[in-house]
């Protein structure tokens, strides 16, 4: 069974490459942004983000927590993205665990697509660590207003790829998917040790 971590920054393509390579291997995608955004709406966890970071984060016409307020709050304080790290990384590694547990009984596939998948710890429990190195101008590209201030509270490609088992190139080119093609050739030929 394979566990396919793909991870890199905002806007590079590892969502895209984490589809594709769920698609040939018939595998379960998880996608840790997703995950994330379902955990917002436990009350537990809404209650604790009003605690730290006060109403204002909350939409008045859903009640919901307002992702874009938040987000502008804590990409704009280092201070405040610890506060929220704190809270949401450890919900999102037992959620993404839980997952991973329930599919390892099934022996199916699969494949996990995040920023952060090392710095929620996610990584140990990958058979590959895939990163894509795509060029931040490009990145940048059809991306929200916030882009930069996101990228630079993210690791940078060098720390991306010091960890990663494979890089795939984007070039932002139907080379990408040949590059995702030919990484994937190669992680169904190495024997998986996990």
């Amino acid at each position: 069974m394979l566990i396919i971590g793909v991870t890199g920054g905002i806007g590079s393509g590892k969502t895209t490459c984490a589809h594709l390579i769920a698609h040939h291997l018939n595998a379960i995608h998880i996608n840790l942004d997703i995950i994330g955004h379902q955990l917002l709406e436990d009350p537990a966890i809404k209650a604790t983000l009003i605690n730290a970071f006060s109403n204002d984060i909350i939409d008045p016409i859903t009640t919901q927590i307002n992702r874009k307020s938040l987000g502008n709050i804590v990409f704009s304080n280092p201070q405040a993205l610890e506060t929220l790290n704190a809270i949401m990384h450890p919900k999102i590694k037992q959620k993404t665990l839980e997952l991973i547990s329930h599919h390892k009984n099934t022996q199916k596939n699969i494949v996990i697509d995040g920023a952060l998948i090392e710095k929620i710890g996610i990584a140990p429990h990958c058979t590959h660590l895939i990163t894509i190195d795509a060029p931040l101008e490009k990145r940048s590209q059809n991306m929200p207003q916030n882009f930069k201030k996101i990228a630079q509270q993210q690791p940078t490609q060098k720390e991306y790829n010091s960890s990663a088992t494979h890089i795939i190139q984007n070039p932002f080119t139907e080379e990408f998917e040949k590059n995702i093609m030919k990484i994937l050739e190669e992680i169904k030929n190495i024997p998986v040790s996990k």
